[in-house]
């Protein structure tokens, strides 16, 4: 019998070699047999970009509106027009409307609880409804006092410190956002720890989403290299560990606040009203709180700075305009309100240029994943391939906007044949449409008309009374961008004006203080014993971390002791309690309780076995309350009486343990006793052998299989794109069959490298052909001109170029090329 059993694990092996490669195998095949009708592309693929919209956007202006890429094992389809985008993930949504495996962003760091990158499936209906029943139109409505009595306290903070423009934008844009899903609110945006939990926690979910950056997205096996052999799989998992620790915390918090009955109406009100109904988890819960933070943030403040930006940059060509329109409808004796929007037809248009004309999402939101083939335009799109809808080449298509660079609030007021009803699109498509699109696009169009209407905004001045130009190109990385730091003035417009701002704020003070921020944690600047008894039962305690000291003096001086922090753990501790029942290091030993005889308290600790860091270890009790404890490197943290102290574990607080989703305490061993007679022995160990022998092989030979096709297809398309950019291609220089169509060669107009000058310092490769230098007509330039660089790169269309990095020569927006290189010098004004 046992015989048999073991046979069976063989075979089992060999069919799960097949279960691995047969989809991986049948998905390359069906590509291959298809390769004819795929959609154009690139031969080589660049991974690592920092700013892969840009290059996304030559693809478009090379190849056309459907462009082809295959990014490691998944297909990669980049739209650059708003009617594919629209035809594709609006019209058929029904095969768009999932998404791609996200190793870093989904799985790492998330554990499979974010809804923005969940597939199409169960977990993913429940979150979009209770996102859809929290922010669409008819409940977005409900916020809109809150959008505007924040809209008020930055008024007034734009009034006093206008150079701090950008913390004031941020402020406001988060005190919505925490307000309106947690009921309360953010008085400074640089000390208030759920916007600097919550902003950290972003900031590493924007870097890890950006295609190609990591190879695990093309590799998936990498994903299970130990985190000790990885650190970056090391850092998302602890900062998956924070954002558990943030987001249940907050749930608690308005968990007390609705038990007390000073909970205000919130979107996290809304989910534990509707929990039971959809059968969501806590944790579930908890995570879908927190969605909302990101995207309504960024997108807002963003925006809005972007608006500012115009304004430097573009200001006298619409501002008049728009502040005709408002003293007109409004005049000067109170603030714009949202009723009086459908009466400002031009502010209205130009919120809606702003989000065209530089939008946040510049790669168009997270990518969406085909469900099925499908055919379009007599192009084979694959099952499984991953869908991008860069905004940065949708909203720049001169075909839908022409001179996409400038900004024209008048292209909203004008009949435009453009997909949708918005004349943009900013808050993506379909099934996956942003839920908070009516709040963020309410938040924009209020705050455009009321700085239009209270301030004068333009170009700061230099020391001599110049104006202080701006870089409208100077945008940051990430999976969202927004403008690097710029200088701008903004005075009010009337002594009038000012006073109307001051008055609503005042009066918004006094409203907002249903939302006062609730203190999480008391101040404590010492380390006092006599303190310890207060803080062991403080149920606003941050972080709990379990040290193992050693004296700084004395190495044979050990103990341990459990550290509370106020805040994200640091070298200053809120209060500590000592572990006295021993001199040695118990938390290293595995102590599973600690007694401290200064408040007569038992911290018990059911830890695991020590192991990576991130891993689950067990929960802990300190008399009072709850912990969940993670391991973690030991690493020094702080000091006190002459002992050093290092991390062992770090446990957050909560009324009730949450487990990590995917790690559990170690189980137990089990165990059973059996006897077994020769003759099973003999029949086990060739039933062994043989069925392991037939799986082994036939995986290898599957894998063998697998690896001489994609070899083939990897030397293949590389002995294309040689051919293709070889420079010394005698094609090229004889001009004989088989030499590549397009405009004649760049060397016809200047003969070998060199350098020409140019008046002044424009984006070149952003003019239209006529409007450029008559040496550069018809020729393709790849680079951009800014502010880091003096060079910009020239070449044909017919000669495809070359890249690589770490050469200082005009590096611009996509490193050096190979090839015929002709450098444009930048002459500064």
């Amino acid at each position: 019998m046992f015989a048999t059993i073991l046979a069976s694990i063989g075979f089992a092996v060999s069919l799960s070699y097949l279960s691995l490669i047969f989809p991986r195998l049948l998905q390359e095949w069906k590509i291959y047999a298809h390769r004819k009708e795929l959609p154009p592309g690139p031969k080589v693929i660049k991974s690592g970009l920092r700013k892969p919209w840009l290059w996304f956007r030559e693809l478009n202006k090379e190849y056309g509106d459907v462009v082809y890429l295959q990014m490691g094992p998944t297909p990669t389809i980049i739209l650059g027009s708003a009617q594919a985008a629209w035809d594709l993930l609006e019209k058929r949504g029904a095969k768009y409307s999932s998404r791609p495996r996200f190793i870093m962003g989904g799985e790492l760091l998330s554990g499979g609880m974010r809804g923005l990158m969940a597939p199409y499936g169960s977990f993913w209906r429940r979150w979009r409804k209770l996102l859809h029943g929290g922010f669409m139109n008819r409940q977005s409505l409900t916020y809109r006092p809150i959008q505007s009595l924040e809209s008020k306290i930055l008024m007034h903070d734009l009034l006093h410190t206008p150079e701090r423009f950008r913390k004031h934008l941020e402020r406001y844009a988060a005190s919505v956002i925490v307000t309106v899903t947690y009921g309360r609110r953010v008085g400074d945006v640089d000390n208030d720890i759920v916007v600097r939990r919550n902003g950290e926690s972003m900031d590493r979910l924007t870097q890890v989403n950006i295609p190609g950056k990591y190879k695990v997205e093309r590799y998936p096996a990498l994903k299970y290299i130990p985190s000790i052999f990885a650190p970056w799989k090391a850092e998302v998992l602890r900062q998956r560990q924070k954002d558990i620790q943030l987001y249940t915390e907050l749930m608690d918090e308005v968990k007390d606040r609705n038990a007390r009955g000073t909970l205000p109406t919130c979107f996290a009100k809304h989910l534990l009203e509707e929990q039971e109904n959809l059968g969501m988890s806590d944790l579930e819960l908890a995570y879908t709180a927190g969605s909302p933070f990101g995207a309504g943030v960024e997108t807002s403040a963003g925006s809005l700075a972007s608006f500012l930006l115009a304004c430097v940059k573009f200001g006298p060509q619409f501002i008049p305009r728009a502040q005709e329109e408002l003293d007109r409808v409004v005049g000067n004796d109170r603030l714009p309100t949202f009723e009086d929007l459908p009466q400002l037809p031009y502010v209205r248009a130009v919120a809606s240029e702003t989000l065209r004309w530089r939008p946040v999402a510049v790669l168009g939101g997270t990518p969406h994943a085909s469900t099925a083939d499908d055919v379009y335009k007599g192009m084979f799109i694959p099952k499984g391939s991953t869908i991008i809808a860069p905004l940065w080449s949708i909203h720049l298509n001169e075909s839908d906007f022409p001179e996409p660079n400038e900004f024209r609030p008048e292209r909203f007021l004008e009949e435009r044949d453009y997909p949708g009803t918005l004349g943009h699109s900013a808050f993506g498509w379909g099934r996956r449409i942003c839920p908070g699109m009516h709040l963020g696009s309410a938040s924009v169009e209020l705050n455009i008309a009321r700085i239009l209407w209270a301030f004068k905004v333009g170009p700061a001045k230099d020391a001599s009374g110049n104006d202080i130009d701006v870089d409208i190109f100077a945008f940051s990385d990430g999976f969202n961008s927004s403008p690097l730091p710029f200088q701008c003035s903004i005075q009010p417009r009337s002594q009038k004006h000012a006073s109307v701002i001051e008055q609503e704020f005042q009066g918004a003070t006094e409203s907002l203080k249903t939302y006062t921020p609730v203190e999480i944690g008391n101040d404590v600047n010492s380390v006092m014993h006599e303190l310890i008894h207060e803080t062991l039962k403080d149920k606003d305690i941050l972080n709990v971390i379990l040290a193992d000291c050693v004296g700084s003096q004395n190495s044979s001086q050990l103990s341990s002791e459990v550290a509370y922090f106020n805040s994200p753990p640091n070298d200053s501790p809120g209060g500590i309690a000592p572990v006295t029942d021993g001199q040695h290091r118990d938390w290293a030993d595995n102590t599973t309780s600690a007694y401290f005889t200064d408040t007569g308290t038992t911290f018990k600790a059911e830890l695991g076995k020590r192991g990576t860091s991130g891993d689950y270890a067990g929960v802990g009790n300190n008399g009072y309350t709850d912990f969940t404890c993670w391991q973690m490197d030991s690493e020094y943290l702080y000091s006190h009486d002459d002992k050093n102290c290092f991390v062992a574990y770090e446990c957050n607080h909560m009324t009730s343990p949450v487990p990590i989703p995917s790690a559990s305490p170690p189980a137990a061993t089990m165990s059973s006793s059996s006897t077994a007679t020769p003759e099973a022995d003999s029949g086990l160990s060739v039933g062994a052998i043989v069925g392991i022998s037939i799986g082994t092989a036939a995986g290898a030979i599957l894998i063998a299989a697998v690896a001489a096709f994609l070899i083939y297809r990897h030397w293949r398309a590389k002995k294309q794109a040689q051919a293709a950019n070889d420079p010394q291609d005698p094609r090229l220089e004889t001009g004989g069959p088989g030499t590549p169509k397009g405009p004649p060669l760049a060397n016809t107009i200047w003969q070998g490298p060199g350098v020409r000058e140019l008046e002044t310092p424009q984006v070149y490769h952003e003019l239209h052909n006529v409007n450029r230098p008559v040496e550069i007509q018809s020729v393709l330039i790849r680079g951009e001109l800014d502010g880091s660089t003096s060079r910009a790169e020239l070449h044909s269309y017919d000669l495809p170029p070359r890249y690589e990095f770490g050469t200082p020569i005009s590096p611009g927006a996509y490193g050096n090329q190979k090839g015929p290189v002709y450098h444009v010098n930048r002459v500064e004004e």
